[in-house]
């Protein structure tokens, strides 16, 4: 794994926390829609990441 794909990891992985954590203290304290969107901002972003480590990681066909 190149350096590259190790801290797109990283950084995935804590976009993901970022946002699950942003998630439960908006649930819990009946927080606003803005809070919502960016925890669900903060997923999709990591997501997307995860996806762009997987696209470069792909065999071509």
């Amino acid at each position: 794994m190149k350096a590259r794909d190790v801290l797109m990891l990283v950084n995935m992985v804590l976009f993901l926390i970022l946002g699950a954590t942003i998630l439960i203290r908006a649930s819990a304290h009946k927080a606003s829609l803005l809070a919502y969107l960016m925890g669900c901002g903060f997923i999709f972003a990591g997501g997307y990441r995860l996806y762009l480590i997987y696209r470069a990681r792909r065999p071509s066909i």
